[in-house]
């Protein structure tokens, strides 16, 4: 499971998706990183964060994070997670984007 937040200052008409981000983009990311095979989680979120600030240069600040559930381990383990975040150098007054996919 993959969660998303990304928070960024909306400018201009909001019905422009060329001023804002785009949650079917975002879903992209999402699809393209995990088919990216890697050994570590870790290093998928940051590619994830990575394409993020790539792509849309306006976000104030992304938390990505991906839950395994049922890891490989011995013990009763329900999930474990990771989670990476990025903050702008110059935080901005925030609008808040959230994206849960199923």
């Amino acid at each position: 499971m993959v969660d998303m937040t990304v928070t960024f200052v909306h400018k201009g008409d909001t019905e422009d998706l060329a001023q804002t981000v785009n949650y079917e983009q975002l879903n992209t990311i999402i699809l393209e990183r995990m088919k990216d095979t890697q050994k570590m989680l870790e290093t998928v979120v940051r590619n994830m964060i990575d394409q993020l600030v790539e792509q849309f240069s306006f976000i104030s600040s992304a938390e990505v994070s991906i839950k395994k559930l049922n890891p490989p381990m011995q013990g009763e383990i329900g999930h474990s997670l990771v989670k990476l975040s990025y903050q702008a150098e110059k935080p901005k007054e925030p609008i808040g984007f959230l994206i849960n996919p199923l």
